[in-house]
This record gives C-alpha cells, structure tokens and sequence, in this order.
C-alpha cells in the first residue's frame, strides 16, 4: 500500500512553506491538496487488475481491509471505526462506507 498524506498546512493555523501546488486546496479541505487522496494497493489476492477503484474509503479502513485479506477474523477485533472494503477492492464491489466524518475540532468547527 502507498497512500498520500493529508495536504501541507499553506495557510492559516500551523502556518509553514508547504506546498500542495499542482493540486487543488491545503490541509483539511476536501480536495487532493487536503484530505481526498490516492493510494496504490498491489497484491496477487486482487482479482479486478489494473483499474482505478472510485470507492469511498476512509483511512480507519485499513486495519480491517488489510487484516481481512491477510485471513484475519474481524470478530477478534473490537471497538474499530473502520470498514473491511478488501472485497470491495479486490474485485470492484461495492464500498460498505457511503460517508465519512471529515472533522470535528473546536478551532475550525
């Protein structure tokens, strides 16, 4: 797995030089430059290759994916906020998630 981070702070609160230039916004907005990202996912267990997936994911989604496709049983782990898309992924289903909790936070609301 390769992913992205969530956009460099180019403005405002915890201000520095970061750039997210040629993507579009800074950190916690909702674009590339901010928290919507790309990932690359490889594995020989993927039966739909060489394909872009449009399905919704969070981060928490990684444990129970990647624990899901190492053969892990999710009923061993409690109180995780992530869903297990590893069939969604593996063979372009449909994602369980249909929203994600962008921000709560006193400062910016």
């Amino acid at each position: 797995v390769f992913s992205t981070d969530n956009g460099g702070p180019a403005s405002g609160f915890n201000l520095n030089a970061a750039s997210n230039w040629p993507l579009r916004g800074i950190k916690n907005t909702l674009w590339e430059g901010g928290v919507r990202g790309a990932a690359l996912l490889w594995s020989p267990l993927i039966k739909a290759k060489q394909r872009v997936a449009f399905q919704k994911m969070h981060v928490t989604d990684w444990l129970p994916t990647l624990y899901s496709a190492a053969g892990g049983d999710l009923n061993r782990i409690e109180g995780i906020d992530g869903y297990d898309l590893w069939d969604a992924l593996s063979t372009n289903g449909e994602s369980p998630r249909n929203e994600i909790l962008h921000n709560i936070d006193e400062d910016f609301g």
